[in-house]
């Protein structure tokens, strides 16, 4: 019986990292946001070739399940949302206990915070191999601005998700911080997912320093500490991967 899984998360959390790593191993078919717009980067071919897409908005939780039944070989299926794509059949795959739950956070705010920002100013999203094979560059990355209503508010949203993940998921759970992703530590990972343990090969790397203060404009240097301070988080300066 194949395993069937969903990651829960929220973006710049470490999910296109895990999903990727995942598919290198030669018994898991990931997919990633099933629900994002750009279909040709989230959904694997192989199935859209058998199934099409007809139905993915105005039949949420069937395709969701027809994703899961879909295996092409492998021991291990899965695929990667956030709630707020489509809440009713993540709510409905929440519940399922015959679907394992690997849910995925950032802890360091800041960082996941500042990451969105980047990417947004930058338009680059990813650090993935071209056809080349050369990885892409995010040269000079600039310094972002930082304002204390909307960090706040950014910090209250991200932790009402997964406090919702949390009360909601029922069945076997696999909790994972963006750290454990991000150093290839996947062991557990692998045994949650009831497959042969390898040596993960990361499909992507790291976009920018973990030193994160220096992601912001010096300006704001102040008003960061104090906020952080203020938030019993002043670890959040630096998000230590080694």
């Amino acid at each position: 019986m194949p395993v069937k899984f969903v990651v829960f998360s929220q973006a710049r959390s470490g999910t296109s990292l895990l999903v990727e790593t995942l598919n290198n191993h030669h018994d898991i078919y990931c997919h990633g946001e099933i629900f994002h717009d750009v279909t040709e980067w989230h959904i694997r071919r192989e199935y859209i070739a058998e199934f099409g897409l007809l139905d993915r908005q105005s039949s949420q939780i069937e395709f969701c399940y027809s994703v899961l039944s879909f295996t092409n070989g492998r021991a291990a299926v899965g695929f990667k949302m956030w709630l707020d794509q489509a809440p009713d059949a993540g709510a409905v795959l929440l519940r399922d206990k015959n679907v394992k739950k690997i849910i995925l956070t950032r802890e360091n705010r800041l960082a996941q915070f500042s990451s969105g920002e980047l990417a947004r100013e930058t338009g680059v999203w990813n650090l993935t191999a071209r056809k080349d094979g050369k990885l892409q560059r995010v040269d000079n990355p600039p310094t972002i601005g930082f304002c204390k209503p909307v960090f706040r508010k950014f910090v209250e949203y991200q932790d009402n998700f997964f406090r919702t993940y949390e009360n909601a998921a029922r069945g076997e759970i696999l909790r994972l911080k963006y750290v454990d992703v991000a150093r290839l530590e996947f062991g557990k990972i692998y045994d949650f997912l009831e497959v042969e343990p390898v040596t993960p090969e990361p499909a992507k790397q790291k976009l920018y320093s973990s030193d994160i203060l220096s992601r912001f404009h010096p300006s704001h240097k102040d008003e960061i500490l104090g906020v952080l301070a203020a938030m019993g988080k002043p670890e959040w300066v630096v998000e230590k991967i080694d």
